[in-house]
């Protein structure tokens, strides 16, 4: 997380004019100086290293000109947003117009936290454009401050509670077989789905012979079946100990229980059920 106060009203110059990244660079040099007590050239020569290359841009008219100062206590940074968009190759081809400008102190993992978070607040259409919009620090501050306060609200939101498990149970033998699929019915587990573990010995047979001299060593289990179910949370004890209860019935040697919680993201809506037509007369 980064720090409180990473942006200052003193290093925010909205709609700056500029008509070229060096000129930019001069700017943003001189500001630093003034605020940070550094000497302008030493800013400006590190900003241009750093926006030699291509790397620094984010795509829909925001860059990220950013570099390290080992001689730095604290880091400077600069949001800038330009009357014009300043012709640059970008990954998009949208020249950019906003401009956050990162003097790092030398301390990767902060920089790389003040980069991820202005990246996830530079992913909203409108704060960028509202951005654009500011003609003063203030404004942009304000902006800043209501994305930051989002971002936290959607972060620490509760996530789905597990509401549902999903139960595999894993048998081997026709009559168990049945005997369970008979069990989960009368439950009421009837959407239940039954999936053929197919054996190595027929993977042997059917699709590999090659492979058949494998099943020597790994053995081979036999005719197994997967029931797989979705079940309420308050119900999966009583589903394991009714399926416990008739493997032990059928004197299983090989069967298998396990329970996941489940998390609901999204369901579509039911479709009600309609009625049958009426008769004709």
């Amino acid at each position: 997380m980064v720090s409180k106060g990473w942006l200052k009203a003193g290093n925010v110059l909205p709609a700056v004019a500029a008509e070229s990244l060096e000129q930019l660079i001069a700017i943003v040099a001189q500001n630093m100086a003034e605020v940070g007590g550094i000497d302008p050239e030493r800013v400006s020569q590190a900003f241009r290293r750093a926006t030699a290359g291509e790397n620094f841009s984010l795509g829909s008219g925001v860059a990220i000109p950013h570099t390290e100062d080992p001689g730095l206590e604290e880091t400077l940074v600069c949001l800038v947003t330009t009357a014009a968009p300043l012709p640059l190759r970008t990954l998009d081809g949208r020249a950019p117009d906003i401009f956050l400008f990162i003097l790092s102190k030398p301390d990767p993992h902060a920089h790389l936290v003040l980069l991820a978070h202005w990246a996830r607040l530079a992913q909203s259409r409108t704060f960028l454009e509202g951005l654009r919009r500011s003609a003063t620090p203030d404004e942009v501050l304000a902006l800043v401050d209501a994305a930051e306060l989002r971002h936290r609200a959607h972060a620490g939101a509760a996530s789905p509670r597990a509401s549902h498990d999903l139960v595999l149970i894993s048998v081997s033998g026709e009559k168990l077989v049945d005997a369970l699929l008979i069990g989960l019915v009368d439950d009421g587990f009837d959407d239940a789905c039954v999936l053929e573990a197919q054996s190595l010995r027929e993977a042997a047979a059917r699709e590999v012979p090659l492979f058949a001299g494998f099943r020597d060593i790994f053995g081979d289990p036999g005719g197994r079946r997967i029931l797989l179910l979705e079940a309420p949370e308050e119900r999966t004890e009583g589903l394991v100990s009714a399926v416990r209860r008739i493997c032990e019935e059928h004197e299983a040697r090989d069967a298998r229980i396990s329970v996941l919680p489940l998390q609901l993201h999204w369901a579509s809506p039911v479709a009600p059920v309609s009625g049958g037509g009426e008769g004709h007369g």
